[in-house]
Order: structure tokens, then sequence, then C-alpha cells
């Protein structure tokens, strides 16, 4: 299918003048690829990958109407990096799942619900970044084993906070 401009905007399958179910890809009106995978009417349904305008991949995982949706599935960033990886409901972060800095550091690894980190082990950073705490992580708050980086190391349990 092409464009007012005659740039690809698809390829794959049609029936009656229609996008059928089927593997596609979609193109942004500049011809950059946008998506590449399963398609149902015309949206993204089932396995795919969402790609932004430069050409670095955005998403990829099951798509749902036309939305990153539910399973398992990762996010990038700008850069190509990958920002997460794990478990999705409803678009959002559910499950076990694994949140990277932009340098590839692993900030949170454990549970998150409705994209918020409920449990498990990872980083947190003041709002300079100036210091730090790696360890046991309970609701946002530092709980359990952990280390804390302030201008001297402090390594023990903590309890929420």
């Amino acid at each position: 299918m092409y464009g007012v401009k005659n740039e690809i905007i698809y390829q794959g399958t049609f029936a009656g003048g229609k996008q059928l179910k089927g593997t596609g890809i979609n193109y942004y009106d500049d011809n950059a690829l946008c998506y590449v995978g399963e398609l149902l009417n015309g949206k993204y349904e089932g396995a795919g990958i969402l790609y932004h305008k430069d050409g670095s991949v955005m998403k990829e995982g099951i798509f749902l109407d036309g939305v990153f949706d539910t399973g398992i599935g990762i996010t990038y960033y700008l850069d190509g990096s990958v920002c997460y990886e794990g478990s999705f409901v409803n678009g959002c972060y559910e499950g076990n799942g694994i949140l990277y800095d932009e340098d590839g550091s692993v900030l949170l690894d454990g549970i998150f619900s409705k994209n918020e980190f409920v449990a498990g082990t990872g980083t947190i950073y003041d709002e300079n970044r100036k210091y730090k705490y790696e360890g046991d992580i309970q609701n946002g708050k530092k709980n359990g084993l952990g280390i804390l980086f302030k201008g001297i190391v402090w390594k023990g349990y903590t309890r929420a906070g």
C-alpha cells in the first residue's frame, strides 16, 4: 500500500482492499520502518516489533488491538539499549522483570505491579545521583540486606526506608 507521496506505508496480505490477519510491515510517512509483525484488520495484533522513527527498536512483544499489551516483552531506550525486559499486563510492567539504566546496568530486578517496583533487588539513587543503595527493596524502599554508598560505605540490614 502506498501513501499520497508514493511512499510505502504497508507491506503484507490484503483481501477485498483490506489488510488481513497475517504478518506485515508498516512504515512511517518518510518510509522509515515502523512495525514488523502480526496484524489484524490493519492493527498490531500478536507478536511484533515497534520501531522509533530513527530505526532503533522501541518495543518488542505482544500487541493487542494496536497496543503493546500483555505477555513477555522488551522496551528500549532511544539509543537502542534495553530499558525493561519482563512481563507486561495491559501495557504496564507487571510481574517479574528487570529495569536497566541507559548504560546497561541493572536498576531493579524483581516484581513489578502497574509499572511500580514492588519487591526484589535493585539500586536506588537520590535525586542528584550523589548516593546510592544496592540491595533488597520492597514497595520502592530499602528493606533487607543492602549496601549504602554515601562517601562511606554502610553494609547491613535496613527496614522500610
